[in-house]
């Protein structure tokens, strides 16, 4: 299945949203996110439904000098911005606060990154690979 042209791994396709609460300790050592204390990972219709949300506020912003969406580099961050034909998102930590996978570097092995109050997008995973791993660690907290 793929979204904008962009494969969706088949790990990441979930049937219906995936919610798991009480994980501050775990975004925090495994992300280094402070802020949070849950996520939900999206299903197929939510996970189009979010990504195209994204991608429309990005091409609202695309002429401002500085967009809550695209991001920015100005605070260090990696990537900072973003190219919003580029991601999938497939995960909220809150309202506004979306997990992407960032195709930029591989259309087959995508980063995960995610929108920081810092002013940008920042890596927290080198591979989707990695969110999976994680992923089955928050199933194995949560029960």
């Amino acid at each position: 299945m793929s979204v904008n042209d962009l494969e969706i791994p088949t790990e990441l396709m979930f049937e219906e949203n995936l919610y798991f609460n009480n994980i501050d300790g775990i975004l925090k050592q495994e992300f280094s996110i402070n802020e949070f204390k849950s996520i939900v990972f999206h299903d197929l219709r939510n996970v189009i439904r979010e990504t195209n949300a994204v991608r429309k506020l990005c091409l609202e912003d695309r002429n401002r000098v500085e967009s809550y969406w695209i991001g920015s580099n100005k605070n260090g961050l990696n990537p900072g911005c973003i190219d919003c034909e580029k991601i999938i998102v497939i995960a909220n930590l809150d309202f506004d606060v979306p997990i992407c996978l960032d195709y930029r570097k591989s259309l087959y092995n995508p980063e995960v990154i995610w929108l920081t109050n810092k002013g940008g997008w920042e890596k927290i995973c080198d591979t989707y690979h990695e969110l999976c791993a994680v992923i089955t660690k928050f199933q194995r907290e949560s029960n």
